[in-house]
């Protein structure tokens, strides 16, 4: 009678524990940030960098400004976050300043280099960010892809055509 017991009790256990990691991967998912609002604009520079121009023309871009809001969320953990803005040149390349580890972060289980990194103080209300992003080589005609990145996850992302 006891043995039966016992094993009733650790079947109960083993299916707790199992709801548990449901709930756990529920929470984990519930809190991915969202990426709303997200523009990208080729940058040139005037003044020895105290103007900023927007152009379309790849020669003329010494930069690309990368504006994004994150949205609502009360089930995330607030306090300090880093955006991460990863592009992919026409070329099929990742534009970063330099490729050593400093710009190297991981997201959705690889990793790669990121052009423009933000920290943000998230306080679980939607909150508006921008970054600079440039790159060690100049900019080519062609579309670019932007994906923006936060916490190990992509949110967001879209795209720039510069002539």
């Amino acid at each position: 009678e006891i043995t039966g017991e016992l094993n009733k009790e650790k079947t109960k256990t083993s299916q707790l524990d199992k709801d548990k990691q449901d709930l756990q991967a529920t929470i984990n998912k519930g809190s991915i940030l969202t990426c709303f609002s997200i523009t990208a604009t080729g940058i040139n520079l005037k003044s020895g960098g105290k103007k900023q121009v927007p152009t379309s023309k790849a020669k003329r871009s010494d930069l690309i400004k990368v504006s994004f809001s994150l949205g609502e969320n009360k089930i995330a953990r607030s306090g300090s976050k880093d955006v991460y803005v990863r592009i992919i040149t026409p070329d099929g390349k990742e534009m970063a300043k330099n490729y050593d580890d400093n710009y190297r972060f991981t997201f959705d289980k690889s990793s790669g280099y990121f052009a423009g990194k933000q920290a943000l103080n998230y306080a679980n209300v939607e909150i508006s960010g921008v970054t600079y992003c440039e790159g060690k080589d100049p900019l080519v005609p062609g579309n670019y892809i932007i994906e923006v990145s936060c916490d190990g996850v992509i949110i967001g992302g879209t795209s720039l055509r510069l002539d």
